[in-house]
């Protein structure tokens, strides 16, 4: 095909015939150089419909070209400016060596767009494509940035060992950590979500039988954290330690709180205790200053420790005065001294301020506190003791003077009177 022999510019064309048209043509040479341009104009035509003709550096500028395939051609430095080129099929290469010589700015498809690559490249490039629409690879994608958002229907057919953002993805990686909902990731795994909820999702069969669970090492019987996988036989939380494993508690690094393979719970020791009880405990147990009283038989709802002032009432001046209680649950035990100095308006019998509220009781179920030590008594005795009465926070000395059935109540308390007693009673609550 010698039509490359022709001038692009009209006025150079004046070679002799059939080069050219010079000026003064015999009516023969004209004849010869028509025939001769039909000739290129119909080598040039066949070429391009029978795809062997190969353009070099063609530029089209302007206008639409509709409905054309090419098959198996080879476009050499194409340019196309302002064009639309719309085919039912494009069969062929493209692309370029280097981003400045071949790069696509933008390319947009109404509906799937698929590129598919014979031989996977190992290249890469530092041009930056926008390819907006949907885009299905089959093969591989080499690129030294890619932004966007990346997926697949299976993680076979489409899988990524890196994936890099650099304006506030959701996936990111930064120094080996990984961020999710964070472009700079503190830790190792960073998940940040807004708002805060459904920061980790798990998930697992609807079966009672399965488990969504973080694992610490994925084997069997490996230390996990999690729920049941939406099974309503088993809805609860569960932190399960790998077999003989322990659950710990730690405050700075500092063990506080031990649940060891056999049950036991441990406070503070970091050991159980052999043949000891399924909680133990380094420092006691604390119970609230006011009561939370509970109605189950079996639950200590209740301990404490204290001192209390028995009294006479009235004017009594006392040498001594003092008492101690334990109570355990409702069981209250007391112990107590009253040295009078003078007995002035003060009860000769009746010691008030026990440090509990006595339980009701008919009148022969009453605790009785025992005597321990008495000396200088307002009346002779030979056997007293300290009768409590029924819900009430005193109780009444009473006893014998001398041989008989009956006790009764006896004034014992004079000036100088000094006496001791001891003993539990069974507090209202």
């Amino acid at each position: 095909m010698a039509y490359t022999k022709y001038s692009l510019t009209p006025a150079n064309n004046t070679a002799a015939p059939p080069d050219g048209a010079p000026e003064g043509m015999l009516p023969s040479a004209v004849n010869d150089t028509m025939r001769d341009m039909m000739a290129q104009i119909r080598d040039v035509g066949d070429g391009v419909r029978d795809g062997t003709y190969t353009m070099t550096a063609p530029k089209i500028t302007g206008g639409t070209i509709t409905g054309v395939t090419l098959t198996g051609n080879t476009l050499t430095n194409p340019v196309i400016t302002g064009a639309t080129l719309t085919t039912s099929a494009f069969n062929g290469t493209v692309g370029a060596t280097t981003a400045s010589t071949g790069a696509f700015t933008t390319l947009t498809s109404n509906g799937a767009t698929t590129f598919t690559a014979g031989t996977a490249s190992t290249s890469t490039t530092t041009g930056t494509n926008v390819i907006t629409g949907g885009l299905g690879v089959s093969g591989r994608i080499n690129a030294a940035n890619f932004d966007g958002i990346v997926g697949a229907n299976t993680a076979a057919a489409g899988s990524f060992t890196t994936v890099t953002s650099t304006t506030g993805a959701n996936f990111a990686t930064s120094s080996g950590s990984v961020g999710i909902g964070t472009s700079s990731p503190s830790a190792a795994l960073s998940v940040i979500a807004s708002p805060m909820v459904n920061q980790l999702l798990i998930g697992a069969s609807t079966a009672d039988s399965g488990y969504g669970s973080i694992s610490f090492n994925g084997t069997s019987g490996a230390t996990r954290i999690g729920f049941t996988g939406g099974g309503t036989g088993d809805p609860n939380l569960y932190y399960d330690a790998a077999t003989s494993g322990i659950h710990q508690f730690r405050v700075n690094n500092a063990i506080k709180m031990v649940l060891d393979s056999n049950g036991n719970l441990l406070l503070g020791p970091t050991t159980a205790r052999a043949n000891a009880g399924d909680v133990q405990v380094s420092k006691g147990i604390s119970f609230p200053a006011t009561q939370s009283a509970q109605s189950d038989a079996n639950t200590l709802d209740d301990y404490e420790e204290g001192t209390w002032t028995p009294s006479l009432g009235g004017n009594t001046t006392y040498n001594g005065q003092s008492g101690n209680y334990i109570k355990i649950g409702k069981m209250v035990y007391v112990e107590g001294n009253v040295f009078v100095n003078s007995i002035g308006t003060g009860s000769t019998s009746l010691v008030s301020g026990l440090p509990f509220t006595s339980a009701t009781q008919a009148a022969g179920a009453r605790a009785t506190l025992s005597v321990n030590y008495f000396n200088s008594t307002a009346s002779n005795v030979t056997y007293i003791a300290l009768y409590l009465n029924s819900a009430a926070t005193t109780a009444q000395f009473q006893g014998i003077a001398a041989a008989g059935t009956t006790m009764s109540t006896i004034g014992i308390f004079g000036n100088s009177t000094d006496v001791y007693f001891s003993g539990c009673y069974y507090a209202s609550s």
